[in-house]
């Protein structure tokens, strides 16, 4: 393949799977890959939180004059002519003053004067004429700031997550034309009782909006339906409000503006429905259903929607339960369509022998499945692993899982070495998990399965065979148990690499759920 006609995309496959400083090297080394490469080095932009920039901890907070004179030179360099069209992506994280001795955290204003930056990266987003892709997280944005990022041309998605609610945005109103958004995501996990919506809503286009993300109060979509226009080009359609003050006839005129969906996010607040709201919602949403292949929703209304759903093979339950509530509310119910399955349970021990024979009866086709397990307290004389052992070893046992299943990810917030978040050292005990001896019998009692993954907050384990039942690849990274609770003290390369293999089996989760 000559290096000169391929185009720098279909590089970035192989090279990004290179680490950081192998992709430098490449670059200073190989004149033909310079050229391939210098793109993708500055194509993604990310301005971390401010004040919290430096490696090891005792540089964390640099002196407030250092530190902006050092994020002015980053910020310079990356809106120079020579860099600036080659950044297709932003990120701005939390930036936040930080005091050092009391540790208090707070909003970044756009106009606080020890925080200018925020404001010359709003000037300068005219300069990235290739970005297409900007996302702002726990800053305080004002009309002027809405006024500068309609003034960037190739912007196509635009993500404001976890924003201050002393914002004011509501007095913006476009004077040129804006950037054809295809993808818009408000993501608050606080309510608050203020519209904070307003002024964005100019940027939602139906002509070019095909994703729209609202986990915010809905009111300003709700509270007056008339004047919310068709969305028909809109297929990924996710409402999940914070507040409990949504009802189930807002949501049925507000879906139908939204003829064409295919992904489609209920609200969390629908787990408790009565009979007469689950008859309400499934007479007003049936029509919107027949599309829909991906289908979110609370446990409470599983059995009153899916089975509306003709299309449906994604399936995710996007609020915590039991093992034993899950067994319950899916006794007697089979979804022979549905070949993904998500499940967030939050128990002291989950029972595999309920959990597992449940799924397997109710999903008899189901190819690929997540389990996110979040554990609270674990009871005396017990440990995370302990429970986490036993649920492993259940999970070994032939037939358990659905006879279709390939694919299986396994997430737990547990420590390998069995200590209690909050636990002193000395408490813990130390109850180590046999990594390769739960892979060997899991394995074993599934020959059909090909991709495992199992993480945790200190370890990832993975491995992937061939239908063949050849192992191209196992895993193993693990933390010490008492380095594992600050991140920061632990073992550099071990922590990166378990964040690093996370990433991937969440990339990997997202990009073949549906295939």
């Amino acid at each position: 393949m000559a290096l000169s006609v391929t185009p720098p995309e279909l590089w970035l496959e192989v090279l990004k799977t290179l680490p950081r400083a192998d992709l430098i090297t490449t670059y200073a080394t190989n004149r033909a890959l310079s050229r391939l490469t210098r793109p993708l080095l500055f194509a993604d932009l990310s301005l971390p939180a401010y004040g919290t920039d430096g490696h090891p901890a005792n540089e964390l907070f640099l002196p407030p004059d250092e530190e902006v004179q050092y994020l002015r030179g980053k910020l310079g360099f990356w809106t120079s002519p020579a860099v600036a069209p080659l950044v297709r992506t932003c990120r701005v994280f939390t930036w936040r003053a930080a005091d050092k001795e009391e540790d208090e955290l707070g909003y970044a204003e756009d106009d606080d004067e020890t925080l200018e930056l925020l404001n010359l990266l709003l000037d300068s987003l005219h300069v990235f004429t290739n970005l297409w892709q900007l996302s702002f997280e726990g800053v305080v944005l004002h009309t002027p700031a809405l006024v500068k990022i309609a003034a960037t041309p190739a912007l196509r998605q635009l993500t404001l997550r976890d924003l201050s609610p002393y914002g004011d945005t509501k007095d913006f109103v476009p004077t040129a034309p804006l950037p054809p958004l295809t993808h818009f995501a408000y993501l608050e996990g606080e309510d608050y009782d203020e519209d904070l919506l307003a002024g964005w809503r100019h940027f939602l286009d139906p002509a070019h909006l095909v994703s729209l993300r609202l986990e915010c109060d809905l009111r300003a979509f709700t509270d007056s339906p008339t004047v919310v226009p068709i969305y028909p080009r809109v297929t990924f359609l996710d409402l999940l409000p914070p507040n409990e003050t949504v009802s189930t006839s807002a949501v049925v005129k507000l879906l139908l503006k939204f003829p064409n969906v295919v992904y489609l996010a209920l609200p969390r607040q629908f787990d408790g429905l009565g009979d007469d709201d689950k008859d309400a919602l499934r007479d007003g949403i049936t029509q919107r259903l027949a599309r829909v292949t991906q289908l979110s929703l609370p446990l409470g209304i599983t059995a009153a929607i899916v089975p509306l759903a003709k299309q449906l093979t994604t399936l995710s339950l996007n609020l915590s339960t039991t093992t034993v509530d899950l067994a319950s509310a899916l006794t007697g119910h089979v979804f022979e369509g549905i070949m993904t399955l998500s499940l967030d349970i939050a128990e002291e021990e989950p029972d595999a022998h309920v959990l597992l024979p449940a799924i397997a009866a109710t999903f008899p086709a189901l190819a690929r499945l997540r389990i996110d397990i979040s554990a609270v307290v674990i009871p005396e004389q017990k440990t995370r692993a302990t429970v986490a052992t036993n649920f492993l070893t259940v999970l070994a046992t032939p037939a358990l899982l659905p006879p279709r299943t390939t694919t299986l990810v396994l997430s737990w917030q547990i420590d390998i070495k069995g200590r209690r978040w909050w636990d002193p050292v000395e408490y813990a005990t130390h109850v180590k998990i046999d990594f390769r001896a739960a892979l060997d019998a899991i394995l074993s009692a599934y020959p059909r399965l090909h991709h495992f993954w199992f993480h945790g907050a200190s370890f990832f384990v993975s491995t992937r065979r061939t239908a063949d039942g050849e192992v191209l690849r196992q895993q193993s990274v693990e933390l010490d148990a008492r380095e594992s609770l600050d991140a920061d003290t632990g073992p550099e390369t071990a922590r990166i690499e378990v964040e690093r293999m996370k990433a991937e089996a969440t990339k990997f989760w997202e990009e073949n759920r549906c295939a």
